[in-house]
């Protein structure tokens, strides 16, 4: 299953999106960065498929401020649980804090996904918080992979921290006026 993208309509370009997307598949160009490879693209592709209706439906301001507020609230939570690498918390921060302020917003959504059948590969929509549900648990069989147990808890508590955190400002930060698509299928 590779997920390409949400259903939501938007009417405005997801740069913040973009930019955090490629930031964080830029983290494979540092050396030190490079185990965890397979977790930086997948962080990207999860920025990819919630930033973007989020951005639109709060504004850049707003959405970055969301996206902030997720990588300071995982660093600052998993800090005081253990030692544990700031780029890693601060970047799965981010992505648990836009996932859950999407599903906030949109809990019904859906996510366009390619996913191979006997014969060829077909386009099917997946529930939006069963995507964020493979994203967590992708992201803590990593963790667990690397680190000990406490440092997965770390991890996983500033995760968790972060998308409560994100759920709450997100919900709080959309803008109203933008939530309305009368404007799709006309």
């Amino acid at each position: 299953m590779i997920p390409i993208g949400d259903v939501v309509p938007r009417r405005t370009r997801p740069g913040v999106t973009v930019a955090l997307a490629v930031a964080q598949a830029g983290l494979l160009l540092a050396p030190a960065f490079r185990p965890w490879g397979v977790l930086w693209i997948v962080n990207a592709a999860a920025i990819w498929i919630f930033g973007c209706a989020l951005e639109d439906r709060m504004g850049r301001g707003r959405f970055a401020a969301v996206a902030t507020l997720g990588a300071a609230v995982a660093t600052a939570v998993a800090r005081l649980a253990a030692p544990v690498p700031l780029v890693l918390v601060a970047s799965g921060g981010l992505v648990a804090a836009l996932a859950a302020g999407y599903l906030a917003i949109f809990p019904r959504s859906r996510v366009l996904s390619l996913v191979p059948v006997l014969v060829g590969i077909e386009l099917i929509e997946i529930p939006a918080w069963f995507i964020a549900l493979v994203w967590g648990a992708a992201s803590l069989a990593a963790a667990l992979a690397v680190w000990s147990s406490a440092e997965a808890v770390a991890l996983l508590s500033g995760w968790i921290a972060s998308a409560c955190s994100g759920a709450i400002a997100a919900w709080l930060l959309r803008r109203p006026e933008r939530m309305a698509v009368s404007w799709w299928g006309e």
